[in-house]
């Protein structure tokens, strides 16, 4: 329903004579509450502010009857409501309330709905591939946002972004260079919008970096803290320089547009003035922590294939893929959201470790908890897989799988497997085969694991393929979980 254009919506179970269902603000809920209380005490009334926090749980104020008589459960009254909807809204039973000023609005259609293309065109929000704990990064860039905005869309966009991908672990990250004052946000929305983002949108963000922060922001951040969790503030980190960022993110594949370069170099050169250091332009076209050091004939991650094959005995699958693969077949395939949940640092870096080194890898002996190890396990593919040097389906094929997005559905398998099979090289197809038929068997536990083939292309996905040059988009994303999930759904048909 609306009321006085009012458009913030709330679920209202109403019992009396004449329960209607409906949707209200929550001011009308408050006003019409105590106007009914004073003409219908025997009423009982149920409220929630929240249609669902993702957990099954509603916070709620509630008025029982003299008689004292119980509240039924939110389950009970969502199954009464959704089965009595229909024929309330096809009747008068709004009237019930003396509130002639509610009206009944009809469904907005998918062709009407808000898919923020002006948005999506600025590139205001991507998605940049993933961290060195293969967590999901996504960037927001200020300066890619229009000198006038409409904050309240751009919040219903960031969160339409989101929906995406809150499901795992992800890393935001915020470049501050470029906001002005014409497009800069207010501290009272600021506020309003943390309290808009739902808990789903905030439990999985492991890191939350603003780079190039001013100093309007880090007194903001400090007088903004009150007001945030002491959990949620902890992940906040502010970067000054962009070679901060070394050791947390992949620079050579995380997109950066040229001005905020710009910006970076002239405040490093201008803070290398102020301390005495020789003037030398920051170079970002690679990753330390990569390429630091020389390559030995042991290390696995931040490497060519070639280098594996070449020093691998022979063996055409990497030492860390039959590691982590096997451990998962034979103790991960129940284990919930497998690969949607980071490792702990600590882990991660002595899993890594002790890879490079040439040892032997028992997960167990860095987690002694089975479903902690069997992620630890997940979260080490998805590490290797992100930072091979070329990825495992190739940069020639990138261009390819994103064009699939327009071929017909039933072309689409068809002309999968012929890519696969006749352009992949034989190495790479062979990893490939192996990865996913571990992926297969895990959508077969998908009723314990919440695993199925659409999940698993989600986080899977980025770390298949990504560019040669620049870094993945929102709009490649689907184009590349759809081949991702035809390569999990049909995997026995495609690789024999």
């Amino acid at each position: 329903a609306e009321y006085m254009g009012k458009s913030t919506l709330c679920t209202v179970a109403y019992y009396s004579t004449t329960p209607p269902p409906f949707l209200l603000s929550q001011n009308q809920i408050m006003s019409i509450f105590f106007q009914q209380r004073q003409s219908r005490p025997q009423s009982v009334w149920y409220a929630s502010s929240n249609i669902n926090d993702g957990e099954g749980n509603v916070d709620d104020f509630t008025s029982s009857n003299e008689e004292g008589r119980p509240l039924p459960s939110a389950d009970d009254m969502q199954r009464e409501a959704d089965a009595d909807l229909d024929r309330y809204l096809s009747t008068d039973a709004l009237d019930d309330l003396g509130n002639q000023s509610l009206r009944v609005l009809t469904p907005v259609s998918s062709s009407t709905e808000d898919k923020f293309e002006d948005f999506a065109r600025y590139g205001v929000v991507e998605v940049s591939g993933s961290d060195i704990y293969s967590r999901l990064v996504i960037c927001i860039y200020a300066v890619k946002l229009p000198q006038k905005v409409d904050h309240a869309r751009l919040l219903r966009f960031f969160k339409y972004t989101l929906d995406r991908y809150v499901e795992t672990d992800y890393t935001l990250v915020y470049f501050h260079h470029g906001l002005t004052k014409e497009n800069r946000p207010s501290f009272q929305w600021l506020k309003q919008a943390y309290r808009e983002i739902d808990r789903k949108y905030k439990k999985n963000i492991k890191a939350f970096y603003i780079v190039h922060p001013s100093g309007f922001v880090r007194m903001f951040s400090m007088f903004f803290k009150p007001f945030v969790s002491g959990k949620f503030f902890r992940k906040l980190t502010q970067i000054n320089y962009l070679e901060e960022l070394r050791g947390r993110l992949y620079l050579d594949t995380l997109y950066i547009p040229e001005s905020v370069r710009a910006h970076d170099e002239r405040v490093s050169l201008r803070a290398n003035r102020v301390a005495g250091v020789p003037l030398t332009k920051p170079n970002l076209s690679t990753n330390s922590v990569i390429l630091a050091g020389n390559v030995t004939p042991t290390q696995q991650f931040g490497v060519y294939l070639d280098h594996l094959w070449l020093y691998g005995g022979g063996e055409v699958l990497p030492r860390v893929v039959t590691c982590c693969c096997e451990f998962i077949l034979a103790e991960g395939l129940t284990v919930e959201g497998i690969f949607r949940h980071s490792a702990t640092v600590k882990a991660m870096k002595e899993v890594r470790l002790a890879f490079n080194m040439g040892l032997a890898v028992n997960f167990y002996d860095f987690d002694k908890i089975t479903h902690s190890a069997a992620i630890l396990a997940a979260a080490t593919l998805k590490s290797f897989l992100r930072e091979l040097t070329e990825p495992i389906l190739t940069f020639s094929l990138y261009d390819t799988i994103i064009s699939l997005d327009t071929v017909d559905k039933l072309e689409y398998r068809d002309l999968v497997i012929t890519l696969i099979n006749q352009q992949l090289p034989v190495r790479n197809r062979e990893i490939l085969s192996y990865i996913c038929k571990m992926f297969w068997r895990l959508t077969t536990y998908s009723s314990s694991n919440k695993m199925n083939s659409n999940n698993l292309a989600i986080v899977i996905g980025p770390n298949l393929i990504w560019p040669q040059f620049g870094t993945i988009t929102l709009a490649s994303i689907v184009p590349i979980n759809c081949f991702t999930q035809c390569l999990i759904q049909n995997y026995d048909v495609i690789f024999t």
